[in-house]
C-alpha cells in the first residue's frame, strides 16, 4: 500500500495535465448555468472541482507510511482500511471502489469490510545476501511446503507444492517461541521474484502477516523477510513482551542463516 519511490507517485496521482482537461468542460458548464443564476454556477462548479481534489488527497493520504500523521486521521484511517482490502487481489476487481467516501459502495454493494488484524504490536525484519537470482529465491521461500526445511518454527505444512498464488490458503503446524500452534493462512500477493505475502490467524488471538520481498543486486539478490504479528488476548500480549518476542527473534534469525545454507549449498552442490 505505501508508496516505495517518487515515481509511485505517477499512479497514485492523476497527470497534472488532467486538472486543465477536466476545468474546460467544467468552465462551459458554469458558463450556461450563470446565465440562469451566478450562485447556482459557481456552487456546481466549485463542487466539481473539489470532489476533484478530494479524491486526489484522500487517495495519496490512503498510501502514505502507516505511521505518518494524516494516516491516523479517522475519516482516513477508515477510509485507508477500506482502500486497502480493495487492493488485495481478490477483492480489487469487485469491491470498495471508493477512495474518498464509501456511500456509492453501500447503494451498488460492493463494500466489504473486515477488522484489521493488529499484527502491528511487533515487527521483525531480517536482510540476507543470497547469489542466487530473485526469482530463484522467491520461488522457493513462497512455496510453503520448503518451510520445515529452513525455518525451525514450521513442523508440517497442509497444502500443494511450490509457491502459493494470492488467493490460495494453507495449514501449518508449529512450535514458535517454545509453544506449539496451528495457522491458517491467506495468501495476499505473489509477484514473481519480487514479492509475496500472507496473513495468518492462530490460537489466543494470534495474527500474523509475513512478507517476503527480493532486490536484484550485484551478484544475486538481496532477501528480505518482515514479519509482523499482535495478541488479541492481553495476557498474551504480556507474555510476548516478557519472553515470546526475543524468542521468536533468534528462531527468526536461525531461519534466515539455514535459508542461506540451504540456497547456496544446492547452489554449490
Amino acid at each position: 500500500m505505501r508508496y516505495d519511490m517518487p515515481r509511485d507517485w505517477r499512479v497514485i496521482l492523476f497527470p497534472a495535465w488532467l486538472i486543465v482537461l477536466y476545468s474546460l468542460p467544467l468552465l462551459a458548464v458554469w458558463w450556461l448555468l450563470a446565465q440562469l443564476d451566478g450562485n447556482l454556477a459557481a456552487l456546481v462548479a466549485g463542487s466539481m472541482l473539489l470532489g476533484y481534489l478530494s479524491y486526489e488527497v484522500v487517495h495519496a493520504c490512503e498510501h502514505l507510511p502507516a505511521e505518518h500523521p494524516l494516516s491516523r486521521l479517522p475519516w482516513i484511517r477508515q477510509m485507508r482500511r477500506l482502500h486497502t482490502l480493495h487492493h488485495r487481489r481478490d477483492l480489487m476487481h469487485s469491491r470498495n471502489f471508493g477512495i474518498v467516501h464509501p456511500l456509492m459502495d453501500w447503494l451498488y454493494g460492493t463494500l466489504h469490510w473486515e477488522p484489521e488484524a493488529n499484527h502491528e504490536q511487533n515487527c521483525q525484519q531480517h536482510r540476507l545476501r543470497l547469489s542466487r537470482s530473485a526469482d530463484e529465491v522467491l520461488s522457493y521461500a513462497a512455496a510453503p511446503a520448503n518451510w520445515p526445511q529452513w525455518h525451525p518454527s514450521s513442523l508440517r505444512i497442509y497444502g500443494r507444492e511450490g509457491a502459493l498464488a494470492a488467493g490460495e490458503v494453507f495449514a501449518e503446524d508449529i512450535h514458535a517461541g517454545g509453544r506449539a500452534g496451528h495457522l491458517g493462512w491467506d495468501v495476499l500477493d505473489y509477484q514473481p521474484g519480487r514479492r509475496w505475502q500472507a496473513s495468518a490467524r492462530g490460537d489466543h488471538g494470534l495474527a500474523l502477516l509475513l512478507t517476503y520481498e527480493c532486490v536484484a543486486v550485484e551478484g544475486g539478490c538481496e532477501f528480505i523477510r518482515t514479519l509482523q504479528y499482535g495478541f488479541d488476548n492481553a495476557l498474551m500480549r504480556l507474555v510476548n513482551s516478557l519472553l515470546l518476542s526475543r524468542r521468536i527473534e533468534r528462531e527468526s534469525q536461525a531461519s534466515m542463516q539455514a535459508l542461506q545454507a540451504v540456497l547456496e549449498g544446492s547452489a554449490t552442490a
